[in-house]
């Protein structure tokens, strides 16, 4: 073989391998190619779907808000026609009209009010600067004295709750320390018809 032979050879066995990397890397590209697709793909899909549902669930979210009252400086009342239940909280907070009269509040600034329709759920949030242990005390000595009987009760954390039911209703008071103000206690009563 001449000198010139096997350069010719030796150049073609060198093509040889970049025209199978050319191949080689059109392939990968082409896969590179439809992966990307296909994650484009889903990628649309998905905000369209996520879109679709953010959409709806904003307008039910506008309309539940078109419902929120103004009713004093920094008050707000809510009532959904369909079910009964009114829910008041700010600044000016009253109790409900239907709060009964065996279930005391306790002296401090009502934070919220909720009345759940004929026969449903009542509640109330008030926020005071007395101790833990001197609400707890007045309310059981209050259920007490209106007839209602313990339940139960429980301690955790430094959260106090306990429950007291009476002529088919159960009461129920939590008391726990305010997380924007440690020197305040807030409590919760929730009066309910157990059946």
């Amino acid at each position: 073989m001449t000198e010139e032979e096997k350069k010719s050879t030796q150049q073609k066995q060198q093509e040889q391998p970049e025209a199978a990397q050319i191949q080689a890397k059109k392939k990968s590209n082409k896969t590179l190619f439809i992966i990307l697709g296909v994650v484009l793909g889903l990628f649309l899909l998905g905000t369209l779907v996520v879109g679709a549902g953010l959409f709806f669930v904003g307008r039910k979210v506008m309309n539940e808000a078109s419902k929120i009252k103004k009713t004093g400086s920094n008050t707000y009342q809510y009532e959904d026609k369909k079910t009964g239940t009114k829910l008041e909280a700010g600044e000016d907070v009253e109790k409900p009209d239907d709060w009964p009269d065996d279930v005391a509040v306790y002296e401090g600034k009502l934070t919220y009010a909720t009345s759940g329709g004929e026969g449903k759920g009542l509640s109330l949030g008030i926020a005071t600067d007395d101790d833990a242990s001197a609400i707890k005390e007045y309310y059981v000595k209050n259920l007490k004295d209106e007839g209602w009987k313990k339940i139960s009760e429980s301690n955790y954390s430094g959260t106090t709750s306990f429950s007291y039911e009476k002529d088919k209703r159960n009461v129920s008071v939590l008391i726990m320390k305010d997380t924007s103000d440690k020197s305040r206690n807030l409590i919760n009563i929730t009066v309910i018809s157990i059946k």
